[in-house]
């Protein structure tokens, strides 16, 4: 694995942060394949909106990582202290659906959704072992097209119903954009799960996997 190289470092409206944004080239396995995942599949992780900004989107490339750093302060990463250490994502795989856009995709699994492929990164195939078919998991996904800077959402996009702060209803627009999936393993085929049913799109990126309590 190659060293984090320095991507890019932009300013907020008000001057009082800087956006550094890392990259690490050459990682395999994480898309279809084997395949790097497409930048664009993760582009939406960055928080292009709402003060921090980068004009160089389609460039960033995966796995990668985001800091907010105060100006005149150094780099978090380098500080073990920093919550910032604990609070970086590192996508485990993909999932590979019919559901190819978000205008056709039910709300909920429950609501019609199809059973999907899971597709599993290299480095975290070990991380496999323990799951059988026929088990129930939550699959924790990153909403990549999610709108970051929603705060208030009409519930289930009815704008009969009185506008509601984000974090008391499951709308996929919020600040940190985190699917929670209930599913069950229906079939395992190598580091790929069949798991279902699952309202996620094709390509969204999964970060985690959870055994139903």
């Amino acid at each position: 694995m190659r060293r984090l190289k320095k991507h890019s470092t932009t300013h907020s409206r008000d001057g009082n942060y800087d956006l550094r944004l890392f990259k690490m080239n050459n990682i395999t396995g994480g898309g279809q394949h084997g395949a790097p995942i497409p930048s664009h599949d993760f582009a939406s992780m960055l928080p292009l909106k709402g003060g921090c900004h980068t004009s160089r989107r389609e460039q960033v490339e995966t796995p990668f990582e985001v800091a907010v750093i105060r100006k005149n302060q150094s780099d978090p990463r380098k500080d073990a202290s920093s919550p910032l250490q604990a609070a970086q994502l590192r996508p485990i795989g993909v999932i590979r659906s019919t559901l190819k856009n978000l205008e056709k995709a039910p709300m909920q699994g429950s609501e019609g959704a199809p059973d999907a492929w899971l597709e599993v990164n290299a480095f975290a195939r070990e991380a496999l072992e323990g799951l059988h078919p026929g088990d129930q998991i939550i699959v924790i996904t990153w909403l990549h097209q999610s709108d970051r800077d929603l705060l208030k959402v009409h519930p289930r996009s009815d704008p009969n119903r009185p506008l509601t702060g984000v974090f008391a209803t499951r709308s996929p627009d919020r600040p940190n954009p985190l699917g929670l999936h209930p599913v069950t393993i229906r079939r395992i085929v190598g580091s790929r799960l069949q798991v279902g049913p699952i309202e996620a799109i094709d390509g969204t990126p999964v970060v985690d996997i959870k055994p139903m309590l």
